[in-house]
């Protein structure tokens, strides 16, 4: 026999090794230590998506209908409700009116989980809040110049801390996001 003659008798003698050698656990806390990682970012990733995947339909949907207010002389609005759906609205004889899906396209659906705010006088106010009248009043307004009142939008996650998406018109009068 070759190599140390206590190991080689003690296996000799039906003793056998027991337990792991550190080098074993060691390369065990590393692949559980990689999986967590993976799993973390996994879960990361899906918020953002679907964050992006909200404030890009939101930024599609307020482009189409600012072109449709410009195309068409009319003022057009938005009003976000507490149901997490958008109203699109139209403004006739002192007084805002639903415009039908055909007019203003699809409204977009944003995820009840997230929550949209106004940019107004340097501050953020949240959408979507009851009225006592029963008049809807829309959150945001689309001018047939191309104006849009306001022109800045934040989707965040109703947690509180999570991430953010801020959409906004720029001097082109597209509407562009990014996730803050």
């Amino acid at each position: 026999m070759t190599g140390n003659p206590v190991i080689s008798a003690l296996r000799s003698d039906g003793l056998r090794q027991t337990g792991f050698s550190l080098l074993e656990v060691l390369v065990v806390m590393v692949i559980l230590g990689l999986t967590a990682t993976f799993v973390t970012v996994g879960f990361e990733r899906l918020e953002n998506d679907r964050l992006e995947r909200s404030a890009g339909r939101l930024a599609e949907w307020f482009q189409a209908l600012s072109d449709e207010a410009v195309l068409n002389g009319a003022v057009y609005g938005a009003r976000f409700d507490t149901s997490g759906e958008f109203q699109p609205l139209f403004y006739f004889r002192n007084r805002w009116w639903p415009l039908s899906d055909q007019v203003a396209g699809q409204p977009p659906a944003i995820d009840v989980s997230l929550r949209l705010e106004v940019h107004h006088r340097d501050r953020w106010v949240a959408t979507g809040i009851e009225r006592d009248d029963e008049l809807p009043r829309p959150d945001v307004v689309f001018f047939p110049q191309g104006m849009v009142q306001p022109d800045q939008w934040r989707l965040t996650e109703d947690k509180g801390a999570g991430a953010s998406a801020l959409v906004e018109r720029n001097d082109d009068g597209l509407f562009l996001w990014q996730i803050l």
